[in-house]
């Protein structure tokens, strides 16, 4: 299946390891031109060398998106030399138990971020977002309270925004993941230091075992994709089926 993604532009928020690389991997494997960003550049050029890519299709930016100045001048640098953003990817989160430091890096980092970048979509006449939630946006979590009621707060404004912009051809989704194992994650570390808890995460999965960033990346790339025109306002639960709720 053509996902109908080759040349399309793309700029991701947050890829420099884990779902983030995988990311950037996808979406150059489809024929797209990528931008990416993360804080730590030496990763960022990793990804790079790891494809063998050239700046004519791939730029890494060193940066933090709490500085909008920093993030909107690689908006205009990518659009100066591409002409322009197709898809946006928010796969940011400061996985934090603080409500502040939460709040600032996966609320108001996206808000001010999704302010700059939606000009540049509307230029393109047909764009689409797709932000990286979680399951645990529906479900809760009882030890860190923060996190899932942030990808709630995330979710729902991404519902907000597709209402708003689905009218001038702009898509806005989401995908929510349940637990994925990479390597550096905190699920890896887990398995190393209690594997007891770790075995009782596997067994939450109806298959066994918990998803790579492969997974979560190519549920990401179908959204954001033309494949998905007819698609928007949705929160895909990439979870192996473990959600069980029915949503009519």
């Amino acid at each position: 299946m053509d996902l109908g993604l080759r040349g399309k532009r793309i700029l991701i928020a947050g890829a420099s390891k884990g779902i983030g690389r995988s990311l950037v991997e996808t979406f150059y494997a489809e024929g797209c031109r990528v931008a990416y960003c993360a804080r730590n550049e030496a990763l960022l050029n990793q990804v790079m060398q790891s494809l063998n890519a050239t700046k004519d299709n791939m730029l890494p930016y060193a940066l933090d998106v709490q500085d909008t100045a920093t993030f909107e001048l690689m908006i205009k640098q990518t659009v100066s030399r591409w002409g322009g953003i197709d898809c946006f990817i928010w796969n940011i989160s400061a996985q934090s138990s603080s409500w502040s430091t939460g709040f600032k890096v996966d609320i108001e980092s996206c808000v001010n971020c999704m302010d700059l970048i939606i000009p540049f979509l509307r230029a393109t006449q047909g764009g689409s977002v797709v932000a990286v939630a979680s399951r645990v946006a529906s479900i809760g979590i009882p030890n860190n309270k923060p996190y899932a009621a942030l990808k709630a707060a995330l979710v729902h404004y991404m519902a907000s925004l597709s209402q708003e912009l689905v009218g001038e051809g702009i898509r806005v989704n989401c995908v929510s993941p349940s637990e994925v194992m990479s390597e550096g994650s905190v699920w890896a570390r887990l398995r190393e230091d209690e594997p007891e808890k770790y075995q009782r995460a596997l067994k939450r999965s109806p298959l066994g075992r918990m998803a790579t960033p492969e997974e979560i990346a190519q549920a990401v790339a179908f959204l954001a994709s033309p494949a998905a025109s007819y698609i928007s306002g949705v929160n895909l639960q990439v979870d192996a089926g473990g959600h069980q709720a029915v949503n009519y």
